[in-house]
């Protein structure tokens, strides 16, 4: 018996919605490079196509009237205090190796460059990307490096701005939602659900493949995939944080596999 993909539930309440559709297209793709055929994943990847569509239309439209004033100063000030935090670490990787300082630079070294580059993301992505720093940045180790090094309060500064820029998206996409909602060929959360619930089949129908017969395939499936969940859950924990004590919505039931016409049906 093989290893077993996280059912990721909790993206019913713990995400943005542009983190979950990241999240979707990112799970596919890994899906799509081990092969449907070879996964059992036909039917079920066909339709995971088809709603990611759906669901990025309605997504795209949503950023489009996010576009106010306030949400690109909050934008353009975390852009700048992104920049400054990498391009001021990255100078400091000049000193020599013998400096007191330079075990700071190296400790921060994963996550700098893991994020370098994130001011040049679509927004909503660039927000999701920020708040897995800020996580990333929260151990003792980091916390004390960024100290040493002076950089602190500029991190303090960056993440504050990307609160503000995520408060700006939301206040905005909460007045102009029923418009974009129109155009679509759902609301937004019915076509987040039906996103949601292919990704839930999809991980269940990996899972019993790899049950009864794992192949490299499925491994690589399971292995890429449970990154990502590990990965997003990280954001889903930093966003509830952020909330304080609001009470947290009640998770999407996780629903069962269905039979599938072209006989890509659910091995048991």
């Amino acid at each position: 018996m093989g290893t077993k993909l996280t059912i990721p539930e909790w993206m019913g309440s713990g995400l943005t919605n542009g983190a979950v559709l990241d999240y979707a297209e990112r799970s596919y793709a890994a899906y799509v490079e081990q092969g449907l055929d070879v996964l059992s994943l036909t039917e079920i990847g066909m339709k995971l196509a088809e709603a990611i569509d759906a669901f990025k239309l309605a997504v795209n439209r949503q950023s489009a009237y996010d576009e106010t004033s306030a949400v690109t100063r909050a934008d353009n000030d975390r852009d700048a205090f992104a920049k400054a935090l990498y391009h001021s670490w990255n100078f400091l990787q000049q000193i020599s190796s013998t400096h007191p300082l330079a075990p700071h630079v190296e400790t921060l070294r994963s996550e700098m460059n893991a994020y370098k580059g994130v001011w040049s993301h679509e927004m909503r992505k660039e927000t999701t990307e920020l708040m897995g720093l800020q996580a990333a940045l929260a151990t003792d180790a980091n916390r004390a490096a960024l100290a040493a090094l002076g950089l602190d309060k500029i991190a303090a500064a960056l993440f504050a701005a990307n609160d503000a820029a995520r408060a700006a998206m939301e206040s905005r996409s909460d007045e102009r939602s029923s418009r974009a909602e129109e155009k679509a060929a759902g609301t937004t959360p019915e076509l987040r659900k039906a996103v949601t619930t292919l990704l839930v089949q999809a991980a269940r129908r990996v899972n019993a493949v790899n049950e009864i017969a794992p192949t490299d395939a499925t491994a690589a499936a399971i292995s890429k995939v449970a990154a990502l969940v590990e990965e997003y859950k990280l954001v889903a924990a930093q966003a509830k944080h952020r909330k304080g004590d609001e009470p947290a919505p009640e998770p999407e039931p996780t629903p069962e596999p269905t039979p599938e016409p072209n006989g890509d049906s659910p091995v048991s």
